[in-house]
């Protein structure tokens, strides 16, 4: 008997699959990713310090209200990429001193199964990790009701579905002064796009 269900196509492809491929396409490009050696528009900086990232993975968090996204300098193997999900970060499971970065999204509490979605009206709080910047890293959280641009915390483009296999889009830019162990102020930055799928 054939499948009548109208969101099936193309040999079991969902509509939404169909979407997401798009969605994952048009931002590649803005990403500069290239086939193998991927490449994103993504960079950190303290001070005059300025990272540059070439990969990154996003899982989501065990509290199933976050998600975050780990950007560092370099390619990372399979081995790596596995480390850094099962512990949930890149420390311990890297031994790096390159700069890194996690960008933690959080979403507004009370968020049930049927309002996971990634989007500004629905996030309560963005968490910048920024590791081997300075020691111990420095953690920079902004939280907001409604997320206006402003040199703060700008969020663009956001979407996202917050689950094991979901997926996030958007970019991130931010520039804060974080007081250090020492009592004196870091200027800290970020400037990440992403276009990553959730673990």
């Amino acid at each position: 008997m054939p499948n009548t269900d109208p969101t099936v196509a193309n040999g079991g492809r969902t509509r939404r699959d169909a979407v997401l491929t798009a969605v994952f396409a048009a931002a590649l490009p803005l990403l500069g990713c290239k086939s193998e050696n991927r490449e994103f528009n993504a960079s950190a900086a303290k001070g005059a310090n300025r990272v540059m990232f070439a990969d990154a993975v996003a899982w989501q968090d065990l509290d199933e209200r976050s998600a975050t996204i780990a950007f560092v300098p370099f390619a990372l193997t399979q081995e790596q990429r596995h480390a850094i999900i099962a512990g949930r970060g890149v420390e311990p499971a890297l031994a790096s001193q390159e700069p890194m970065l996690e960008v933690r999204i959080e979403l507004k509490p009370g968020m049930g199964a049927s309002t996971r979605r990634i989007v500004p009206d629905n996030i309560g709080a963005v968490v910048f990790t920024f590791w081997h910047f300075d020691e111990p890293p420095a953690v920079i959280t902004v939280r907001k009701d409604q997320w206006i641009p402003s040199p703060e915390i700008e969020l663009v483009g956001f979407d996202g579905d917050l689950k094991p296999g979901g997926w996030i889009v958007g970019t991130v830019r931010s520039s804060k002064i974080h007081r250090n162990i020492r009592g004196s102020d870091d200027a800290y930055s970020v400037n990440t796009s992403m276009a990553q799928t959730l673990v």
